[in-house]
């Protein structure tokens, strides 16, 4: 096999809605044969999207580490979203938080949306409801001229809290436009940097 082979196989598998057996162990064998021959951490990362997308978790987990030990700025999100939810049987919400603060600091705006939650649920941190509203109606306002996916999460969660403060038309428009951009974008299979991640509460 040679990278140029391996990358091919990745192109045309990766995303394939159902592999067989052989094309799943083809696509295995050139993730690992590029991980091994380039240390490029774009790899393994998106073995590890691959790994999650399956639920195989402990495989993610170990591939999302792997990234982010080879300076993946994206790995420490999917980290979080593994430790969050208890991925592999365990929940840590110290973990999370602490690789959710790393995604945010290197500019993954879904993270920094997980970390305004903990703040909204009390998860690690202590429960402080008007830093979470403060800080998803910043990032609302970093966000709002321009259309991102993760943009949605943030416009749902500011709808929520100006219809809790009875700011209902507000409320409404902002339901509308994350509708009219779930309708345009729709969902995608396994989280990567560039790929939907599921875990979308």
């Amino acid at each position: 096999m040679t990278i140029d082979e391996a990358r091919k196989i990745v192109n045309e598998y990766e995303y394939k809605s159902i592999l067989s057996e052989d094309e799943e162990f083809m696509l295995t064998e050139a993730f690992n044969y590029l991980i091994e021959e380039t240390k490029d951490y774009q790899w393994m990362e998106r073995l590890g999207g691959y790994y999650y997308g399956k639920k195989d978790f402990d495989l993610a987990l170990k591939y999302y580490e792997m990234a982010d030990s080879f300076g993946d700025p994206w790995a420490p999100e999917g980290l979080g979203y593994i430790w969050y939810y208890g991925r592999t049987g365990v929940k840590d919400y110290e973990k999370a938080f602490n690789y959710y603060q790393r995604a945010a600091e290197n500019g993954f705006m879904r993270s920094a949306v997980k970390i305004a939650d903990m703040y909204k649920n009390g998860y690690y941190v202590e429960k402080d409801n008007d830093k979470y509203v403060s800080m998803i109606e910043d990032l609302y306002n970093k966000c709002k001229d321009f259309f991102e996916w993760d943009n949605i999460d943030i416009i749902v969660r500011l709808a929520r809290i100006r219809k809790d403060q009875s700011r209902n038309e507000e409320a409404i428009d902002l339901f509308l436009r994350a509708k009219s951009m779930l309708e345009y974008s729709g969902f995608r299979e396994h989280p990567s940097r560039n790929s939907e991640h599921p875990d979308r509460t």
